[in-house]
């Protein structure tokens, strides 16, 4: 995989923790669209999946059409009770996780990344659509954040 991409990967941590930095306390829990989580909700669910992306990976590494199981998000979110997480917790978690992940990624060869599983939901996803997949659910969160801060993304200068 390209070297880029892995670093790319571990760079989630480091925007997460100088968005964190700009989100004041009284706006942790606001959910600027209802049917998504709050910004400290976000970084509990990333933080729930980083072992899991890991697993699924693994398990392709190990079986190579071996099956995973599905999460539901929301279920996470209430029996991992997302809503009285402390984001500074989450974000240690993130960074060791994200860390781990991608010294993994690092370790596999080029035919490794077409080793696959089986999602209930998905069907056979490969090690690299896995990671693709990582990346864009960093993107879908970031984007969701820089709504909570609103002007402060662009930054006043």
């Amino acid at each position: 995989m390209d070297p880029t991409f892995l670093e790319a990967l571990l760079k989630t941590p480091d925007i997460l923790e100088r968005m964190v930095a700009l989100i004041p306390a009284s706006r942790w829990d606001e959910r600027p669209d209802p049917e998504r989580f709050s910004a400290r909700e976000v970084l509990a669910h990333i933080a729930d999946y980083e072992p899991i992306y890991l697993s699924r990976m693994q398990t392709a590494f190990e079986t190579n059409g071996g099956a995973v199981i599905a999460f539901d998000p929301d279920e996470l979110a209430a029996s991992h009770r997302y809503h009285e997480s402390d984001p500074a917790e989450m974000l240690k978690r993130i960074r060791e996780d994200r860390a781990i992940m991608v010294g993994w990624l690092q370790g596999l060869d080029a035919d490794d990344f077409k080793k696959s599983y089986v999602h209930p939901l998905y069907g056979t996803v490969s090690i690299r659509e896995a990671a693709e997949d990582l990346a864009a659910h960093d993107l879908y969160h970031l984007e969701q954040l820089s709504h909570v801060l609103g002007e402060k993304m662009a930054g006043t200068w």
